[in-house]
């Protein structure tokens, strides 16, 4: 006596190859930049290193810098960072390397981060990301972090005599 064989599932296989061959189009390619400069164009102009006066290199043991956002006011950069913001001179540089004028470390508090963590986000991920930098008037930026994904906003003088940025 044969016993019957079940039909092999071929819904179930065609619904996946479907939802396969389909997720490209669900996921679109990153669109590609909207300029390219070669390198040897790049070499001609200064670059911001993400030290200050007086040092000659980073500081050894600090992390490699990761801009959010720049805001160019006249011939000032503000420049956003993780747990930084930096105030950088356009002046006539002196070298190939711009260095900030003023520094303000924005970190998060413990608690902060500690809800981050539990919240599963990785320690990396838990940093205050400077995300908004605005002019509000002629002296004032308005400046939003991430601060460990419990965003905070603040106001800060720009004044060249003010010791914030």
């Amino acid at each position: 006596m044969r016993t019957p064989r079940a039909p092999p599932p071929r819904p179930a296989l065609l619904l996946l190859l479907l939802l396969l061959g389909g997720s490209h189009g669900l996921f679109p390619e990153e669109p590609p930049p909207l300029s390219v400069a070669p390198r040897d164009y790049l070499n001609h102009y200064p670059v911001f290193v993400g030290s200050g006066p007086g040092h000659l290199t980073p500081a050894e043991g600090t992390d490699d810098l990761n801009i959010q956002r720049v805001l160019r006011v006249n011939r000032t950069l503000f420049i956003g960072d993780r747990d930084n913001l930096y105030r950088v001179e356009l002046e006539p540089p002196t070298s190939m390397e711009l260095r900030y004028q003023r520094k303000l470390t924005w970190r998060s508090n413990p608690s902060d981060i500690n809800v981050c963590r539990m919240k599963g986000k990785q320690e990396g991920e838990c940093r205050n990301f400077v995300k908004v930098l605005l002019l509000r008037d002629e002296s004032t930026l308005f400046v939003c972090g991430s601060n460990a994904f419990n965003p905070v906003c603040a106001n800060y003088s720009v004044s060249h005599r003010s010791s914030k940025p």
